[in-house]
C-alpha cells in the first residue's frame, strides 16, 4: 500500500528495506528508485498507515487489561497501583517484582 503509492519506478521488495527505520527508508528509496511522493509525503503515509493499524489492533488473548486505553499510566503514577508478578523486566529469582502496565 505505502510503496507502490510512493514508488513511481518499481515495486521493491519488501525484504529490501525490512530492519530499516521509516524515516531513513525514503532516502534509501530516492537512491534506488524514481519516487513519486515527496519525502514529507512518503512519511505522512507511513505515519497514517501506523495509525490506522494500530486503531485495529487488538490484544493477544491473555494479556490481561494493560493497554494503552486501560487508564493506567505505570507503576509510578499515583492513581495506578503496580501491577505484580512475572514479566520480561521481572528479576526471575523475584515474583513480586513490579510491572510497570501499558
Amino acid at each position: 500500500m505505502i510503496l507502490p503509492a510512493a514508488v513511481a519506478d518499481g515495486d521493491p521488495d519488501q525484504a529490501e528495506i525490512r530492519g530499516i527505520n521509516y524515516r531513513e527508508t525514503y532516502d534509501y528509496l530516492s537512491d534506488n528508485y524514481e519516487m513519486a511522493v515527496s519525502r514529507e509525503e512518503f512519511l505522512e503515509l507511513y505515519e497514517s498507515a501506523a495509525a490506522d493499524l494500530y486503531q485495529r489492533a487488538e490484544l493477544i488473548p491473555g494479556s490481561g487489561s494493560c493497554s494503552p486505553t486501560c487508564g493506567r499510566e505505570g507503576s509510578d503514577s499515583p492513581s495506578s497501583p503496580p501491577v505484580r508478578g512475572r514479566g520480561s523486566n521481572v528479576s526471575p529469582s523475584d515474583s513480586t517484582s513490579t510491572l510497570t502496565c501499558c
